[in-house]
C-alpha cells in the first residue's frame, strides 16, 4: 500500500485506516467508529506523512492512547461491562502513575511495579492486567510501539487462602434478617439456586414458569459506561433453565402478588420492566446497592465478612454434598465447564463421594 494510504470497512462495522510508513516501512493500521472519523484520521496520518514525520505519534503519552483506546478499539470485541470496568481500573490505578508518560518510554519494570502497588483484590489486579495488556497490542499493532511491554509482566494470581464457608446456620441466620424486605423473595432464590447476583436481579416474570417450577436466564443487570442496564448472561453456559423447589414457587407467588398491590399504589410512576426484583418503583436495582444490602443484613446476623458470593460458593458446596454430580451443579450455577466445578470444589467433591459410598454400604445393612 502506497503512503496515500487507504480505508476499509470491518464486517463489524468499523472502518480500518491504513496506510505505508515512509519512516519504518511497515504499513500502519488505526481505527474508526464512522466513515467521517476514518477520513479525518487519514487526512491527519497523510499530513504526517508528507511533513516527513512518521504517520502516527510516537511521543503520545499513555493517558491519551489509552483514552483513544477505550473509544474506538474496546467495544470491538469486549461487552460493555468489560469496558466499564477496564475504564474504571485504567483510571482509578494505571493513569494516576504512567498517565503522562510517553508511550515508548513505558517499560516492563514500570507496570510490574504499578501492578505490585495496586491495593485491591486479584481479580482486580487481573482486570487491570488484561487492560493494560490490551492497551499495548493496541501500540503494537498501530506501528506505535515495536513490542508489548505486557508480554514481560507476570499475570496476578490468586494468593491462596483457606477456604471458609457459610453452614446452613449462618444462611438462615441472615435470610432470617431479611424478613420483610421487598428483595427477600431473590435472596430465598439465589439461596436455593446459586445463580449470580445480576442474573438474579434482571429475572422478569416472562423468565419464571411456576406451574413446571423452572425459571430461565437469559440476561443480568449490570453498569456499564452507558449507565444501568441488561447485558447478556457472562457466557454461553449462563444462559440456562434453573429449577425451582416447591417452598421457592409458592414465595414468588406471594411476593407477585405484593408487588401487584406495590404498583397500585404508586400507580402511573411505576416502571413497567416486568422485573422481579425492582426498587420501590419498579426500576432496576444496582447491583453495588443490592450488595450493601446484603452486607448490612450479614453483619446484623453476625456472619464473618465473606462477601456476596459466599451464598453463591454454599449453593455449590450444599448441592455436591447431597450427592449431585458435577455434571448437574455446572449446568445449574453456569460454570463454563464441570472441569471448573471439580476444580473450584474438589473438597465438597470429595466429601459428596464419601457420602454416596457410605449410602450404598448402609443399603447393604454394612454400618450404620
Amino acid at each position: 500500500m502506497s503512503s496515500k494510504g487507504g480505508i476499509t470497512q470491518r464486517k463489524d462495522g468499523y472502518y480500518v485506516v491504513r496506510i505505508t510508513d515512509p519512516a519504518s516501512g511497515k504499513r500502519v493500521s488505526r481505527y474508526a467508529k464512522t466513515e467521517a472519523e476514518a477520513k479525518k484520521l487519514l487526512r491527519t496520518m497523510q499530513a504526517r506523512v508528507h511533513a516527513g514525520e512518521r504517520a502516527v505519534d510516537r511521543r503520545q503519552t499513555v493517558r491519551a492512547f489509552a483514552d483513544w483506546w477505550l473509544e474506538n478499539r474496546a467495544d470491538r470485541k469486549l461487552s460493555e461491562a468489560s469496558i466499564y470496568q477496564y475504564e474504571s481500573h485504567l483510571r482509578l490505578h494505571a493513569l494516576p502513575v504512567i498517565g503522562d508518560m510517553r508511550m515508548k518510554a513505558v517499560k516492563p519494570s514500570h507496570l510490574r511495579e504499578l501492578l505490585a502497588n495496586v491495593d485491591r483484590s486479584a481479580s482486580t489486579k487481573r482486570s487491570l492486567y488484561a487492560a493494560l495488556k490490551d492497551v499495548f497490542a493496541c501500540a503494537v499493532t498501530d506501528g506505535l510501539l515495536g513490542t508489548n511491554p505486557m508480554l514481560q509482566v507476570k499475570r496476578p494470581t490468586n494468593a491462596y487462602r483457606e477456604p471458609r464457608e457459610l453452614t446452613p446456620e449462618q444462611v438462615t441466620a441472615v435470610l432470617n434478617e431479611t424478613e420483610g424486605h421487598p428483595w427477600r423473595t431473590v435472596m430465598l432464590v439465589m439461596a436455593t439456586t446459586g445463580i449470580r447476583r445480576g442474573e438474579a436481579l434482571g429475572l422478569t416474570w416472562q423468565d419464571i414458569d411456576l406451574k413446571a417450577g423452572v425459571l430461565h436466564i437469559r440476561q443480568q443487570v449490570t453498569r456499564t459506561s452507558k449507565g444501568l442496564g441488561f447485558t447478556p448472561p457472562k457466557s454461553r453456559s449462563g444462559i440456562r433453565t434453573v429449577p425451582l423447589s416447591a417452598p421457592i414457587t409458592a414465595e414468588l407467588r406471594a411476593h407477585s402478588t405484593r408487588q401487584k398491590q406495590a404498583r397500585l399504589r404508586v400507580g402511573e410512576l411505576w416502571k413497567d420492566l416486568e422485573l422481579v426484583t425492582t426498587t420501590d418503583l419498579g426500576g432496576m436495582v444496582e447491583p453495588r446497592n443490592f450488595s450493601r444490602w446484603y452486607a448490612k443484613c450479614a453483619s446484623n446476623a453476625g456472619l464473618p465478612d465473606l462477601g456476596f458470593h459466599a451464598l453463591r460458593h454454599y449453593f455449590v458446596t450444599a448441592a455436591i454434598h447431597e450427592g449431585n454430580s458435577a455434571v448437574d451443579v455446572a449446568k445449574v450455577v453456569g460454570h463454563s465447564s464441570p472441569a471448573f466445578t471439580l476444580n473450584q470444589y474438589a473438597n465438597a467433591v470429595e466429601e459428596g463421594q464419601k457420602r454416596s459410598a457410605a449410602a450404598v454400604a448402609r443399603s447393604l445393612g454394612l454400618g450404620s
